[in-house]
């Protein structure tokens, strides 16, 4: 009896492990674009700000 119930918790176990890393893989891929936008985005926006702090940013002309 106890060999086949630690059978089974470890069947389970192991069954929602793969399920578990195949939903962080699904979710993660799912997510990471978003993600990756957004950190662009930040880093220019953070560039774009450096460059207007520096002395030798031209600033766009009007016309």
């Amino acid at each position: 009896m106890n060999i086949i119930f630690n059978f089974l918790v470890g069947l389970g176990v192991s069954i929602w492990r793969v399920f578990f890393s195949l939903f962080n893989l699904i979710f993660g891929a799912m997510t990471l674009p978003f993600i990756g936008v957004y950190e662009i985005y930040k880093v220019g926006k953070k560039i774009r700000d450096d460059n207007k702090a520096s002395p030798f940013y031209k600033k766009p002309k009007k016309e």
